[in-house]
């Protein structure tokens, strides 16, 4: 499998940087780079991580900031991708998927937080959505997004397969 190929590589070679980020990608990245084998794994943790060992190694591995972006978006946090997306852009201030995949990030994190934090019935969806993260719920496939102070709504994150657990909230 290719995972353990780039796994033996970074041990032989462990200070390339491409190795890690080639390493651990997810689905997302298989349309950007054409990395096929990497379609189902969306383990975005370790997509990160692995993004930070490079720039560890190359601060100015551009590759790495634009994986960590697509990364961090898969895991719903755009203020971070847009921080790491600004500094590809500073590095390659013309690259057209950058600016694509910024302008995309701001204009849904602007769309999110569109309702000032101090409006009260926003603060009350934050902390249903506190309660839920707190409470061991596991949600990562959807999006539950704070439109007005009188919509939300409930959006599939990622693909989701038959038999896959959406949405669990513990009894307890």
């Amino acid at each position: 499998m290719a995972l353990d190929l780039y796994s033996k590589a970074i041990e032989a070679l462990p200070t390339e940087p491409a190795f890690y980020t080639n390493r651990r990608l997810n689905k997302i990245c298989q349309y950007l780079l054409g990395a096929a084998v990497y379609t189902a794994i969306e383990k975005f943790e370790d997509a990160i991580k692995d993004c930070d060992r490079a720039l560890e190694i190359n601060a100015g591995f551009v590759k790495a900031y634009f994986r960590k972006a697509v990364a961090l978006r898969e895991k719903l946090d755009n203020l971070s991708a847009m921080e790491s997306l600004k500094k590809a852009l500073e590095l390659e201030p013309s690259n057209e998927e950058f600016i694509k995949l910024f302008e995309e990030t701001k204009k849904e994190y602007e769309e999110d937080n569109s309702i000032p934090v101090d409006h009260p019935e926003r603060q009350r969806f934050e902390k249903l959505l506190v309660w839920l993260k707190e409470g061991g719920s596991i949600f990562d496939k959807l999006k539950i997004r704070y439109y007005t102070a009188d919509y939300r709504g409930v959006h599939a994150a990622r693909d989701i397969k038959k038999g896959e657990t959406i949405l669990l909230i513990p009894k307890e």
